[in-house]
């Protein structure tokens, strides 16, 4: 009780931000954050918050259920030597702590929680995966002059602009139009254009995109879809809510997603981050 948690976070953020200032990846003005969630395995059995998780990952190293902590993470991407580096931020365990019957809050309402618990004045985009594309997310960083990048689902759709009345017609206009469904949009490859990789890392790779603008209904406004084919990592959709950019520009910056993933790598390998051990109070 005698550390404020959140004002030891907003006092890091303020030393990354000023420490690491000369490589701070920046698009259209903006700083980059990347969010993930991770899950550690425990093993104390009186430890709080310890509870049974289901592993979601493709990864056949891990098993499909573990007793543990379920965290969720916020990065910053940062550039040097060459290369991309995701620097945490903050870190809190999102899943097993009930104060309060009362507490309703989702995985979603937490992440947008500890994002707003850094006390960023800077504008920024969040990129996340396919989990975070709601609109618990959206709509709070839309409010407060966010954006943010993740894939879709393949089973998503989407709608055209509802077309204008021939007459005038009491009531409100109608928004949604014709019912696409996103990935049918791949059937036509005279749409996608050719253009060299704009991923980190990748040479002599060319991929193709397309572009195009829908309406999402569970924000009810229009967003930038990307339909993106990869010669070796197969099909993704990616979304984002800022229309001005590009559609290299927005594969580019899902790509730095994955450092967050070797941000947990080398949390848990190297720095030992995730062997910590507490009890309960009694």
């Amino acid at each position: 009780r005698a550390l404020d948690l959140d004002a030891l976070t907003r006092r890091w953020v303020g030393l990354v931000l000023s420490a690491l200032k000369p490589f701070h990846h920046t698009v259209n003005g903006r700083l980059v954050l990347v969010a993930d969630g991770i899950k550690v395995a425990k093993t104390g059995r009186k430890m709080p918050a310890v509870k049974k998780l289901h592993q979601e990952s493709d990864n056949n190293t891990k098993p499909e259920f573990i007793f543990g902590h379920s965290c969720q993470a916020v990065a910053m991407i940062v550039r040097a030597a060459g290369s991309f580096f995701a620097v945490p931020l903050a870190c809190r365990i999102h899943e097993g702590v009930v104060f309060t019957n009362r507490d309703h809050r989702s995985l979603l309402d937490k992440l947008v929680l500890l994002v707003r618990s850094l006390g960023l004045t800077l504008p920024y985009y969040l990129v996340a995966d396919t989990y975070y594309a709601a609109a618990k997310i959206i709509r709070p960083l839309l409010q407060s002059g966010q954006h943010l990048i993740a894939a879709v689902r393949s089973t998503a759709v989407a709608y055209l602009p509802a077309a204008p009345p021939q007459t005038p017609r009491r009531g409100r206009p109608r928004i949604y139009g014709q019912k696409i469904k996103l990935r049918a949009l791949f059937d036509d490859p005279d749409a996608f254009t050719q253009a060299p990789s704009p991923v980190y890392g990748e040479r002599e790779v060319t991929l193709q995109y397309r572009l195009i603008d829908l309406y999402w209904r569970p924000i009810r406004r229009l967003v930038r879809f990307v339909l993106v084919i990869h010669p070796q990592r197969g099909r993704k959709i990616l979304l984002t809510t800022d229309l001005s950019l590009g559609g290299l520009q927005i594969i580019e910056l899902f790509g730095v997603r994955f450092k967050i993933e070797v941000s947990f790598k080398q949390a848990i390998y190297t720095i030992g981050t995730y062997a910590y051990h507490f009890w309960m109070r009694a």
